[in-house]
């Protein structure tokens, strides 16, 4: 093995030889959970008692923390957020407090007073038969975790609004009028215009201020850096951030194109985007609604403008974290948000997943495969990872050995489900009885094997699963919402191919001009470790398309190319080029959603590599089924007999690389090892030299002579619980 995944993997074993781990460091691969506490216990037992219960049950080498209860400056965060620090200190639990604007605006907003956000909301109202109108327009109600859902201090209703404009409209033509008797409160601002003629309408544009701190404003990024540096202080490993954006828009009128984010600092980047264009002069034309091409030009503008906004203050945050708690400190979470591609999360954060960096590849709930594995291929990581959170551990169970079979691993979030009734944690009267088994019924023995089994791939390769496509999206068109073309990334040609096993990797056009795209010496189109055959250009905007052809001019690309194609002329062609086949995705993903498709718990897994990996788990085993038979990697046949997952790449060959769960058996490349006890195993070939993990919850007992013969030079991985004979 040689380049950056052998030296990573050279990294790990020449500094852990002889040595027995507890946990296996996250630059490894992340074992993560997310945990939120609150101020509403006076002891904080609970707390105490779900990290002792972390210590001693769990894997998990990340804890993401959370008190969404609370603006983070209440004087009770800062202790329990303290002593969190110090009960996981040593533990190799890396602990990372949320570090979100929303959940501190207060404080911000205390020292920034005119830093905040603003909504520019419209009415239209039609006038009576005397040509007069009386008008009121009411705020719109915003809320998400960080408002209503937690804090209980809603965005909305701050301040009082102010009545920006009145026009009479005939046809897309507005013209200003005055108002008289004008009254302006936090929820409501009314008035009277008088004299408009039958076929004219009355256009209200009313700005309001919002309880929330301007994404944009630079001051923002130095408070971030404060408050990171007082975590520091008190012992955190380092600071995430969870869905952060523009707030959540979840009214009626932002989904009507009636409702605009407002700002002197947004108006500007909105006038860099759109080539000098207004902000003032162009949200009435925008509300008015007509497909014109100067709307387009402003609904493309103002899109990524929120797109502008959120990929500067995620590349603060990115800088923020290395700069505050070390280069070595682990980046997490996401900004996924809703399943592409809704209104919702164009308005939040104007799709700026692959843009806003983090140092393994994350996202969350509902996000499609290629969403996940394209992000996976920029940020360089070989696997991804995706928070689901479900009402009973078989959910969780399911769902790890179905990511595992595509290339992901699971972030656990806890039992979770909107209806109490509906969850395995229900049956616990008391509340903090309740709290405490969200997270115990995910640490039976069963569970945590499975875990157990599934870590012991990354140490052996860091290659990605293998993706045959790239499918490039239009940005611009996705995002104007005047477009046929609205909200369209190619769900059905990425689901299609998916669902023949032929994988997608699904990226933005916008990531044409940030240099994810390389071609290489053989001139293929290639993203990090992903060489692809054939690429996909979807719905590209004519500005999009002048910088593709700008990319590949002049280079004889040898990737195939398809515009805008159907699935079965691509799928023809990757068949006959005999492109890497996957486990095919299935009909439905969680919950049984359609627009996020996963694949069966049993299956073939192959990596850019050469690696193979056969995975079987899953229900009713949550430790994994028994599996045996040959794999064929690198023109060599291995035999196995293992439980959960084996794995295996023959490089030259030989073996170069084996791991499995309860592994009894491996016959081939030059290797013959007959075990008469099942063991975790992973093995690699680091120079030319056999390096192992063998996992056991007997650290102190020495290495086995069976294994012994193979290589002495082992690092121990502490279990919590013995192999079945």
């Amino acid at each position: 093995m040689t380049g950056d995944q052998g030296d990573v993997l050279a990294r790990f074993y020449d500094g852990n030889e002889g040595k027995a781990l507890r946990r296996l460091p996250s630059w490894i691969v992340p074992e993560n959970a997310f945990c939120g506490f609150g101020i509403d216990d006076p002891s904080n037992a609970l707390q105490r008692r779900v990290l002792r219960l972390f210590l001693e049950r769990s894997d998990w080498n990340v804890l993401t923390w959370c008190c969404r209860t609370a603006e983070h400056g209440h004087p009770e965060v800062a202790p329990r957020l303290a002593e969190a620090a110090r009960m996981l200190e040593g533990s190799g639990i890396e602990l990372l407090m949320e570090l979100d604007p929303r959940l501190m605006r207060n404080a911000f907003l205390a020292e920034h007073p005119d830093d905040f956000l603003r909504q520019r909301q419209f009415g239209h109202f039609r006038p009576d038969a005397s040509g007069a109108v009386r008008f009121e327009v009411r705020q719109d109600y915003m809320c998400d975790y960080a408002g209503t859902g937690g804090m209980n201090d809603p965005y909305s209703g701050w301040k009082p609004g102010r009545l920006v404009a009145v026009r009479a409209v005939r046809g897309q033509s507005p013209r200003p009028v005055e108002a008289d008797a004008v009254t302006c409160s936090a929820d409501a601002v009314s008035g009277v215009v008088r004299g408009l003629a039958a076929d004219e309408t009355l256009q209200v544009e009313v700005e309001w201020p919002l309880k929330e701190a301007d994404p944009c404003s630079p001051n923002l990024q130095a408070f971030s850096r404060k408050m990171a540096l007082r975590y520091r202080e008190l012992g955190v490993s380092g600071a995430m951030r969870d869905e952060y954006g523009f707030q959540k828009p979840n009214t009626k009128n932002g989904e009507g194109h009636q409702s605009f984010w407002f700002s002197p600092r947004f108006a500007a980047l909105y006038a860099r985007r759109s080539g000098g264009r207004s902000l003032e002069a162009d949200l009435p034309l925008l509300a008015l609604g007509a497909d014109t091409p100067e709307n387009h030009v402003a609904a493309i503008a103002y899109s990524l403008s929120v797109y502008d906004a959120c990929k500067a203050s995620e590349e603060d945050f990115y800088a923020m974290n290395k700069e505050c708690f070390g280069p070595d400190v682990y980046v997490a979470k996401h900004v996924t948000w809703h399943f592409p591609f809704d209104y919702d999360e164009i308005l939040h954060n104007g799709i700026v997943w692959w843009a806003a960096r983090r140092d393994w590849a994350q996202s969350d709930e509902l996000n499609p495969v290629p969403v996940s594995t394209g992000m996976m291929k920029k940020f360089g990581t070989p696997l991804w990872l995706n928070e689901g959170y479900g009402p009973n551990p078989e959910h969780y169970m399911k769902t790890l050995w179905q990511y595992v079979v595509c290339g992901g691993r699971m972030v656990y979030h806890g039992i979770y489900c909107g209806d109490p009734s509906m969850t395995s944690v229900a049956k616990y009267a008391d509340p903090a009885e309740r709290a405490y088994h969200k997270h115990a019924d995910l640490l039976g023995d069963d569970a945590v094997r499975a875990e157990e089994i599934v870590r012991l791939l990354p140490l052996v390769t860091r290659a990605p699963i293998d993706c045959p496509v790239a499918h490039v999206f239009g940005h611009e068109r996705l995002v104007d919402w005047l477009d046929p073309a609205f909200k369209d990334w190619g769900e059905p040609i990425a689901h299609g191919l998916g669902g023949m096993g032929f994988y997608v990797d699904a990226y933005p056009a916008s990531e044409l001009q940030s240099g994810t795209f390389q071609i290489d010496g053989d001139g293929y189109l290639r993203v990090g470790r992903q060489r692809y055959p054939a690429c996909v250009l979807w719905h590209l905007s004519s500005g999009e398309r002048k910088a593709w052809d700008g990319f590949v001019a002049g280079r004889a690309l040898k990737t195939r190319l398809f515009i805008d194609p159907g699935v079965g002329e691509v799928a023809d062609f990757l068949a006959s080029a005999g492109a890497a086949r996957q486990t095919p995705l299935g009909p439905t993903g969680l919950g049984g959603a359609t627009r996020h498709r996963l694949p069966p718990t049993d299956g073939l897994l192959r990596l850019t590599d050469g690696t193979v990996a056969r995975v079987k788990g899953g229900l009713p085993d949550f430790a994994g089924d028994a599996i045996s038979g040959e794999l064929e990697t690198g023109g060599v046949r291995v035999a196995y007999a293992a439980r959960g997952l084996f794995a295996a790449r023959a490089e030259n060959g030989e073996l170069s690389a084996f791991c499995g769960g309860g592994v009894t058996c491996v016959e081939g490349g030059g290797l013959s090892l007959q075990l008469d006890a099942p063991f975790d195993l992973a093995l690699v070939k680091i120079n030319g030299e056999w390096r192992g993990v063998w996992q056991t919850p007997d650290t102190d007992a020495p290495v086995p002579q069976t294994l012994r013969r193979i290589t002495r030079r082992w690092t121990k991985l502490r279990a919590v619980k013995s192999l079945p004979k």
